[in-house]
């Protein structure tokens, strides 16, 4: 099986210091909001937001704390 990618983000991107990344839910969606990137994008505004929305979420769980570090593969 051969691996693909297909790029979800057409002229916009995070911001790549501090996206600030915030989940909310909302009934069955999960909405992950996120500042967009103003120094790749000028059409952006240093404030302006994206908003990923996860439509009809059977179930999530929301990670608290830091991230653990990955562990390489052996």
């Amino acid at each position: 099986m051969q691996l693909s990618f297909r790029k979800l983000n057409e002229e916009w991107n995070a911001e790549p210091n501090a996206p600030y990344p915030r989940v909310a839910v909302s009934g069955r969606d999960v909405l992950l909001r996120f500042l967009l990137n103003p120094y790749q994008f000028t059409s952006f505004a240093e404030e302006d937001e994206g908003v990923l929305r996860f439509v009809n979420c059977a179930g999530y769980r929301q990670r608290r704390g830091a991230v653990s570090r990955a562990v390489p593969l052996q």
